[in-house]
């Protein structure tokens, strides 16, 4: 799926690349405890990338930002898999998704990835198409003139953040 005119990663990429080469981690305690949850969790990633092509490392960093790394909620918006024990779609942006909701979240993932995003459509992984397919992944709302500041979601925890996140979907 591609992004607007105005989101085209080609458009895009200097200004990751300027923002990456000046970044440095603030939060350092924090980065170790998720990277090495990630790694725990580093097989059911590359299940995913098998089937969407998107770096297992990728789908770990999108899956800590949404829910914690927790597997009881779809990638999509970290929303609940299941309430009261019952397979559930999601609730949040994007909702009623994954179409049927008694997949694995193997299975959810790929929906999030490919069927939401197009991920599966992006190749030669280097860190700026990293934080192109995370803002996608997210959504394009920082950049808005009203806000235009560094997705908080991609540069939270380094020099690079600045006030103004989102609370919630579109607030």
């Amino acid at each position: 799926m591609a992004a607007q005119p105005q989101y085209a990663f080609p458009r895009l990429q200097p200004g990751y690349a300027r923002l990456w080469a000046a970044m440095t981690v603030t939060k350092t305690a924090a980065a170790i405890a998720q990277s090495k949850h990630i790694i725990a969790s580093k097989d059911r990633y590359k299940a995913v990338q098998q089937a969407t092509r998107v770096p297992w490392f990728v789908v770990g960093a999108l899956h800590m930002r949404e829910i914690s790394g927790s597997f009881s909620g779809w990638l999509h918006n970290g929303d609940p898999m299941h309430r009261d024990g019952v397979p559930v779609q999601t609730v949040h942006v994007p909702p009623h998704r994954p179409p049927n909701p008694s997949v694995s979240w193997e299975q959810g993932a790929y929906d999030a990835l490919v069927k939401c995003e197009g991920l599966d459509e992006l190749a030669a992984w280097c860190p700026e198409l990293v934080a192109y397919a995370a803002e996608k992944f997210n959504g394009f709302g920082y950049r808005s003139p009203a806000r235009n500041i560094p997705s908080p979601y991609l540069w939270g925890g380094t020099s690079v953040q600045e006030r103004g996140k989102f609370a919630a979907d579109k607030k």
